[in-house]
């Protein structure tokens, strides 16, 4: 099902382990449980796909998508936070372009996937 992808048409996108370890095992109880055989090459495209035809149906999905939220934190803790980003990004565990707001976001959803699996 695979369709060949010339090299122009590659890019590289970087995820988190946590997502990429649950677009893994959907995929895989996905392909079992429906006794298909799709890659995770074909998953993604199917979802750009569906999220292209979604909000072409659907003009006002993207509206209000992105919300403004505006956060104090503390100087110590600020400071940890630039410490620990400049960190992963010396240690090239993370982008360059990875920043505080990227591991604010990171932080907020490992939080809300705890609690909500507590």
């Amino acid at each position: 099902m695979t369709k060949h992808i010339s090299e122009s048409d590659r890019f590289g996108i970087k995820i988190n382990n946590r997502l990429l370890r649950r677009l893994q095992k959907h995929i895989s109880a996905s392909n079992y449980s429906l006794n298909q055989d799709l890659s995770q090459q074909d998953w993604i495209n199917k979802a750009i796909t569906e999220k292209l035809q979604n909000e072409k149906e659907n003009p006002e999905v993207n509206k209000n998508m992105l919300k403004q939220v505006t956060i104090r934190i503390d100087n110590a803790l600020k400071k940890k936070l630039e410490k620990t980003v400049a960190r992963l990004k010396a240690n090239n565990n993370r982008s360059k372009s990875y920043s505080k707001k990227s591991w604010i976001l990171n932080a907020i959803e490992e939080k809300l996937e705890r609690e909500e699996n507590s």
